[in-house]
């Protein structure tokens, strides 16, 4: 199960994204949007009204922009909204949820409507405050560094693999901690990455298994992987694993293919 303090934050932020979905919703005009694409590449903005035979299609003027961006955020809320309160539903049980990215339930409505996501999670100034990720302490890790630690503007790093993903994560724009203290139930364990995934009001953790040749290393870091799997943390959905070897070396493009994946909406 994730933590309960997580929990809670999270089913906050839904219902938060609800009452402004439902707000959208009850202020838009009749109908809802819809673009049909000419010949020519031109996408033309129609409202749609009825159902069935009863439908209608009112061409829009694309200069009222005030009726094309109300009906646009009525269009996304109400595709939306059935998986929020899923979602709302299963967090007041204290259970896991599904994540979701309104980034790609807005996408599939077509372009232009991604901008939608934004609204709708109050994104302000390209970020959304996410308390439970602000609250991370990090460098939290006892263990003391070894020769090949690496420093660097950011602090001392374990290895140079992995002062390659926080430099790539700077350079994406991604929010990250290093190694903080993540306590569940009776073991605290330090994962090497924390990164804010705002859009999923959620914490994305990266575990780079960086000396796989040792059974010790590989034992405990299996161990860790076991006890976030337990607490609800499962890999490719919280957790971003990579790993490295002596004999195939660290694969930096695949890495930054993964990162990319996993941290940006």
């Amino acid at each position: 199960m994730i933590e309960k303090a997580t929990l809670q934050e999270t089913l906050f932020e839904y219902r938060s994204i609800l009452k402004r979905m439902e707000k959208a919703v009850a202020a838009g005009p009749e109908g809802y949007l819809w673009y049909r694409r000419y010949p020519d590449g031109n996408r033309v903005p129609y409202c749609v009204t009825g159902h069935g035979k009863s439908r209608k299609y009112v061409r829009l003027d694309p200069a009222d922009r005030i009726r094309i961006e109300s009906l646009k955020l009525k269009t996304a809320a109400i595709a939306a909204i059935p998986k929020v309160k899923a979602n709302i539903r299963i967090l007041e049980k204290a259970k896991n949820y599904q994540d979701i990215s309104l980034y790609s339930i807005f996408s599939a409505l077509g372009p232009g409507f991604e901008s939608c996501a934004d609204t709708f999670l109050g994104r302000k100034d390209k970020r959304v405050p996410n308390p439970a990720f602000e609250n991370l302490l990090e460098r939290q890790n006892p263990y003391p560094f070894g020769p090949g630690s690496v420093p660097t503007e950011d602090g001392l790093f374990r290895s140079k693999s992995e002062v390659l993903e926080k430099e790539h994560m700077n350079r994406i724009g991604v929010e990250w901690k290093y190694e903080p203290a993540l306590i569940l139930g009776s073991k605290t364990i330090y994962p090497d990455f924390a990164v804010n995934r705002w859009w999923r009001f959620d914490i994305g953790y990266i575990e780079h298994l960086g000396l796989m040749d040792s059974i010790d290393y590989r034992d405990k870091k299996l161990e860790d992987i076991r006890v976030l799997w337990d607490h609800g943390y499962l890999p490719g959905v919280h957790l971003l694993i990579i790993s490295e070897n002596k004999r195939e070396g660290f694969d930096y493009s695949l890495a930054k293919k993964m990162i990319n994946a996993f941290c940006l909406p």
